[in-house]
């Protein structure tokens, strides 16, 4: 029997048109933390906030369930310590969400926090109305068919993913090398029934997949 994941749904405070995507992630028994604003988008929503965490200065407020108060100058952004408390909580699934798209210092500094939850040993991805982002790490992993994506693309982080190998994929790969500039990861679509598989021998990206 495998181990039961404590998830974390955590909203961040970034614009956001459509929430209806959010329907696909959620789980009955989801901790709701949210950051600052993301309070906001979590309650029109219909979600009760299990924790807020934030300064205030993004329209959040603390009233009403656990709070991490933070300062408004502080050397770190309220996603981050939103992230240390799902941590804290026990969480070894965290869903993130409203925090791409608006500030894109904000918007890459979320996608950094792919790379700690993954060092924390626990999975980890943002989503947003077109996109879904996972870490992609070396070794295998299978892209997800659920929910479904119309796209999926590799992005690299490093200077370079060697040993790339993508297998049940309309564009299929053998043992090849993808450098950070080049744009051949991107846009590759799932072969229908099949499995679809990504290998890599050295080097850290991003899975992306989006409609």
């Amino acid at each position: 029997m495998g181990t039961l994941k404590k998830r974390a749904l955590i909203f961040g405070s970034a614009p956001v048109q459509n929430w209806s995507f959010i329907a696909q992630y959620h789980r009955p028994g989801d901790l709701i933390i949210c950051a600052d604003g993301g309070r906001n988008a979590a309650q029109q929503l219909g979600f009760v906030p299990d924790w807020y965490v934030g300064d205030s200065d993004s329209g959040g407020y603390d009233k009403g369930c656990p709070s991490d108060l933070l300062p408004s100058e502080k050397d770190v952004t309220d996603l981050d310590m939103a992230v240390s408390r799902a941590l804290r909580e026990g969480c070894n699934e965290l869903v993130l969400c409203g925090c791409t798209g608006g500030r894109q210092d904000h918007h890459f500094s979320a996608i950094g926090q792919l790379e700690r939850i993954y060092h924390a040993g626990v999975d980890g991805v943002i989503v947003d109305e077109q996109n879904e982002i996972r870490l992609l790490t070396p070794g295998e992993t299978e892209v997800p068919s659920e929910p479904p994506y119309h796209y999926f693309g590799l992005i690299p982080l490093d200077r370079q993913l060697t040993g790339v190998t993508i297998t049940g994929a309309k564009y299929e790969v053998s043992g090849i090398d993808l450098d950070r500039w080049s744009s051949l990861g991107v846009s590759n679509e799932l072969a229908p029934g099949r499995r679809c598989v990504v290998k890599v021998a050295h080097g850290v990206g991003l899975l992306i997949r989006s409609n």
